[in-house]
C-alpha cells in the first residue's frame, strides 16, 4: 500500500524532507525514528548543515529543538537567519554595508522563523536532561526534531572507557527515537587520521570516541 502511494507520488508522511536535493535523492528522506549523525572536521560547517536541515524539518511539521554547547543563542539565531534569508554571517555582523535586498532577505527570514517554532537551550546538559526535556516538549506528539551539537562536549556518563560512555549516549538517543518518533541530529567530530591522507574524503573509521556511533546511527553525513 504505502510503495502504491509512493507511485502516485502521494505522501506518506512517515520522511522529513532535508530540503538538500543530493541528500533527499540519496536518502528519500529521514524517517521519524533515524538517529542522524553529522560528522566533520572543526570548521567545516557541521552547525551551518544541521541548522540548514533544521530549518527544513521546521517548515513540514511542529516544534524543532536545538541543544547548543558551542555557540549563544544569538550566534545561533544569526545562522539560522542566514541560512533562510540567504545572508552572509559577516553581513549581518556590519548590517551598515548591508543592501536594500539583504534588508528584504532579513525582514522575510526573520518573518517566517517567527511563524515557526523551533527553540534553542543553551548551555551544558547531561544525555538524560537533554531527553527529559524533548520528551516533555513531545508530550502532544508536536516535537519534529531534536538536534545536539554536539557529542564531544556532552558530559559523559560513569562508564570504564570513554568508548562506553559514548555507546551508552548513542544508544539512549536510538532509544528515544524510537519511543517518541523524532528523529535527532546529532553533530560529531571526526578524528585527525583524514588530515594525513592523501584522499581526505572521510570514512566511518574516522569517527572519533566509539564504534557505537556507526553501529546506532541509521544514516551518517
Amino acid at each position: 500500500d504505502v510503495l502504491e502511494e509512493r507511485m502516485k507520488g502521494t505522501e506518506s508522511g512517515l520522511y522529513l524532507q532535508t530540503g538538500i536535493e543530493a541528500l533527499d535523492a540519496e536518502y528519500g528522506g529521514f524517517d521519524r525514528t533515524d538517529l542522524i549523525v553529522i560528522a566533520g572536521r572543526p570548521g567545516m560547517g557541521k552547525t551551518e548543515l544541521a541548522i540548514n536541515i533544521a530549518n527544513s524539518i521546521g517548515r513540514q511539521k511542529g516544534t524543532g529543538l536545538l541543544i547548543s554547547m558551542e555557540m549563544s543563542e544569538t550566534q545561533v539565531v544569526e545562522r539560522h537567519i542566514a541560512d533562510r534569508g540567504g545572508i552572509s554571517i559577516g553581513s549581518l555582523r556590519n548590517p551598515l554595508g548591508m543592501s536594500q535586498e539583504d534588508y528584504t532577505r532579513l525582514t522575510t527570514a526573520t518573518g517566517t522563523l517567527l511563524d515557526e517554532n523551533n527553540f534553542v537551550l543553551v548551555g551544558s546538559f547531561t544525555i538524560d536532561e537533554i531527553i527529559a526535556q524533548a520528551e516533555r516538549m513531545n508530550l502532544d506528539g508536536g516535537l519534529s526534531f531534536l538536534a545536539i551539537d554536539y557529542l564531544g562536549l556532552l558530559p559523559m556518563p560513569k562508564a570504564e572507557r570513554a568508548d562506553l560512555a559514548i555507546a551508552e549516549i548513542t544508544r539512549k538517543l536510538k532509544q528515544f527515537c524510537l519511543r517518541n518518533k523524532v528523529p535527532v541530529i546529532l553533530l560529531a567530530q571526526l578524528n585527525r587520521n583524514v588530515d594525513g591522507r592523501a584522499d581526505k574524503r572521510p570514512n566511518m573509521g574516522d569517527l572519533a570516541g566509539s564504534s557505537s556511533i556507526e553501529k546506532d546511527a541509521d544514516v551518517i553525513v
